[in-house]
C-alpha cells in the first residue's frame, strides 16, 4: 500500500539523516529479543532491518498490543498511567531512531527512581555478565548516577532510568521506563524495589554481577520463551542449575 512505502521512505531518509545506522525502539521497547534476525546485532542500516526486527519482536508485539492496556487497568485501579496525554487524548505509537553509538556495556547501568525523586537503587545494564572493573568503581559510579539522577529534567517522580557513563565520567541519559513490573528490574525483583520506596530514606545500592555468577548468554536469553524471561532472578539461576546437574548426570 502507498501509505505502506511512505513509512519505508520515512525510515530510510531517517537513516541517511542519522548517519547510515540507527538503533530502532517504539514507545516502551526496542526488539533486543530479535537481534538475532540480523546477526547478533540490533545496528539497522535500512528500512528493511527495522521492519525485519520490529516483525521478529515479541517485545514489539507487546508495546502494540498488550502495553496500553496494562496502562488503562492501572488507571482503573487508582494508579494513574492511563495511557493518555495532557489533553485526554490516547498516546500514539511512536517509532523511534537513534544514531547508532558503539557503546561499552561495562558502562550501561539502569537506575531506579522512587517517590520524592530520591534513587532508589541501581545496577549494570548488562545482566549476563561480570566486568572485573566495576568492583573499583562501584561508589564512584553510584555516586555519578545518584549526582545525575537529583537534575534528571522532565521525568515523573517515580521512574526507571537508563544511563552511560562514558570514559570521561560524564552521565548520559539513553532511556525511561515505567516504575513498574512491566519494565524488567535485571538484578532486582520488583518486590525489592517496591519495598525500597516504601521504606525511610536510606543509602542507594549499586547491584553487579558477581563473579561465577551463572546466567544464559543475552543472545540464549532472549531465544527462549517468554514464560522462562519472567521468571524472577534467583528462579532463573535455579533453573540453569538443575539443567547443569542432569546434563552431568546424564
Amino acid at each position: 500500500p502507498a501509505s505502506f512505502e511512505a513509512v519505508r521512505r520515512a525510515i530510510d531518509d531517517g537513516i541517511e539523516r542519522l548517519g547510515g545506522a540507527v538503533f530502532v525502539k517504539l514507545n516502551w521497547s526496542a526488539p533486543r529479543d530479535a537481534a538475532w534476525v540480523l546477526g547478533g546485532s540490533l545496528k539497522c542500516t535500512s528500512s528493511e532491518d527495522v521492519l525485519l526486527l520490529l516483525q521478529s519482536s515479541d517485545r514489539a508485539a507487546h508495546d502494540l498490543t498488550e502495553a496500553r492496556r496494562m496502562c488503562e487497568d492501572a488507571a482503573a485501579a487508582g494508579e494513574g498511567g492511563a495511557g493518555v496525554d495532557a489533553a485526554g487524548e490516547p498516546h500514539g505509537f511512536v517509532l523511534a531512531l537513534r544514531k547508532w553509538c558503539e557503546l561499552q556495556p561495562s558502562r550501561e547501568f539502569r537506575c531506579f527512581r522512587g517517590a520524592g525523586g530520591r534513587l532508589l537503587a541501581a545496577c549494570q545494564r548488562d545482566r549476563f555478565s561480570h566486568f572485573p572493573e566495576l568492583g573499583a568503581r562501584r561508589s564512584r559510579d553510584l555516586g555519578l548516577l545518584e549526582a545525575f539522577g537529583r537534575e534528571l529534567p522532565s521525568a515523573p517522580a517515580r521512574v526507571v532510568w537508563d544511563a552511560y557513563v562514558d570514559r570521561n565520567d560524564k552521565v548520559h541519559l539513553v532511556d525511561l521506563a515505567p516504575f513498574h513490573e512491566s519494565t524488567d528490574p535485571l538484578l532486582f525483583e520488583w518486590e525489592e524495589l517496591v519495598t525500597l520506596d516504601d521504606a525511610a530514606a536510606s543509602p542507594p545500592q549499586l547491584r553487579l554481577v558477581a563473579e561465577g555468577h551463572i546466567a544464559p548468554s543475552a543472545s540464549i536469553y532472549n531465544g527462549w520463551p517468554q514464560e522462562l524471561q519472567q521468571l524472577g532472578q534467583q528462579d532463573l539461576e535455579s533453573l540453569i542449575q538443575t539443567a547443569q546437574k542432569a546434563a552431568k548426570s546424564a
